[in-house]
């Protein structure tokens, strides 16, 4: 069997590396420090808040607290009452309790009762993005902050992709949520860390990948995601008994690009001509934003300490992107693709796909109907449902929303004010009800993204 994954790691025994994060954490939970983890999308937060209850035992951090894991993914339409009510359900699981509440003054007395018996509670809320982008959020992270800073036996463990500093919006009205938390970059794996996932992952399977560790590190880096991804594909090809390096490269790259891209897409100009600096004349004269790029886990030194991309491919992949032609500002661009979104758009469509061309975009809309850009006002709004990777083109749902709202349709999405809620239910269930029961028409918007498994289907 092959060891290597592309999912987050659910088995201790295959989780590597992050010795000295561990450690720190470690220490800073034996006094019930809540901890910010931020690391860039695969960089193994998930992997490591799974798993860091037996990590700390084998680092002998034994601490008299029950660890509880919760993904928020898909909770960005939560109400408080239903983010309370599966809170204490996890929470009377974990600790083999009879309780029922749906309340923040519930939950906090849930809390208190366990703590006041000498057992403190660690949460490890992973996907903690979803929290921040909730609109009831102004409610519920006050309530949080104010019972993980006044219970001295409770520590809330976050993982994002930003600093929550950067993550909360800066109007929020309270004392700022951020503020009684530690904070824990992910960065790239040490060397030795990385090498130990390919060579102890296949000491015992027969088939070693000893002698190719250095060329998988030379392409992959020390990035556990993509070492992850070029192991897999170097264990199939070597199981078949010969190793093709450039057709294990190329379908290394078919992967590995679509994660290149959207860290690209993710950088600010800034940090996008620095990087290019460095990838081309081996330095960027900017210390504040290498420090950024290298804690983006984009950035990496040789033995001579120089800074480099953190691969071979990545390098490749930065130095074929073209210059930048568009001057604009982030927010000049963004009224730009608003205003093409609602005044110049072009549908066209047959066989029951519709093309939507703004300015140099093009969106292929899988729909039975085609849009019609002028509505008849005497017979009701149609509503469509727009559908597509969360994180990535949450951006394109919002435009098209808008200029859906000027053509007098009535666009749902999962983030739109108006969406339904169904307590107890996951996001997809309720997305595939609105779409069989309330939706005239469909939209789903397709990039080089997949989501996540429907359970029920």
């Amino acid at each position: 069997m092959n060891p290597f994954t592309s999912r987050p790691i659910t088995d201790p025994v295959y989780f590597k590396g992050r010795r000295d994060e561990i450690e720190e954490i470690g220490a800073r939970l034996k006094n019930f420090h809540n901890i910010s983890i931020i690391g860039q999308r695969r960089i193994g937060k998930t992997s490591l808040l799974r798993n860091l209850e037996y990590l700390l035992k084998q680092l002998e951090y034994t601490l008299n607290a029950y660890f509880i894991f919760f993904d928020l993914e898909g909770h960005s339409q939560t109400t408080p009452k239903e983010l309370y009510s599966l809170l204490i359900r996890e929470t009377i699981k974990k600790t083999e309790r009879h309780y029922e509440g749906d309340s923040f003054n519930e939950f906090k007395d849930l809390i208190e009762t366990i703590t006041n018996t000498g057992k403190g509670i660690i949460y490890l809320f992973d996907e903690f993005e979803s929290c921040i982008k909730n609109r009831y959020r102004d409610e519920y992270l006050p309530q949080l902050r104010n019972i993980c800073s006044n219970n001295p036996r409770l520590a809330i463990v976050t993982s994002t992709k930003r600093g929550l500093f950067e993550a909360i919006p800066k109007e929020h009205p309270t004392s700022p949520f951020f503020n009684v938390f530690i904070t824990i970059p992910l960065k790239l794996l040490k060397e030795e860390e990385a090498k130990s996932i390919i060579i102890d992952y296949t000491a015992d399977s027969g088939i070693s990948l000893k002698d190719e560790a250095d060329i998988i590190l030379k392409l992959a880096g020390n990035h556990p995601y993509f070492i992850h991804l070029l192991g897999f594909l170097f264990f199939e090809a070597k199981k078949k008994g010969r190793i093709d390096y450039k057709e294990v490269e190329k379908k290394f790259l078919l992967d590995a690009e679509t994660q290149f891209k959207y860290y690209l897409n993710e950088l600010s100009k800034k940090e996008k001509d620095c990087l290019y600096q460095i990838v081309k004349f081996g330095k960027c004269e900017d210390e504040e934003i290498i420090s950024g790029l290298r804690q983006k886990a984009l950035l990496d030194e040789d033995k001579e300490g120089r800074i480099k991309a953190f691969s071979t491919t990545f390098e490749e992949f930065v130095k074929k992107k073209p210059e930048e032609e568009d001057k604009m500002t982030e927010e000049e661009d963004k009224m730009k693709k608003r205003q093409d979104m609602s005044q110049n758009i072009n549908i066209t469509g047959s066989s029951g796909v519709t093309i939507i061309q703004a300015g140099k975009d093009a969106y292929y809309i899988e729909n039975k109907k085609q849009l019609k850009p002028k509505i008849d006002n005497n017979y009701p709004k149609k509503k469509v449902f727009i559908s597509s990777t969360c994180f990535d083109l949450e951006d394109v749902r919002a435009e098209l929303a808008v200029a859906l709202n000027e053509w007098g349709y009535i666009p749902l999405w999962n983030e739109s004010p108006d969406f339904p809620k169904k307590p107890g239910f996951h996001s997809h269930d309720i997305c595939l009800d609105v779409v069989k029961e309330e939706c005239d028409i469909y939209i789903l918007i397709i990039d080089k993204r997949h989501g996540g498994i429907s359970f029920s289907s």
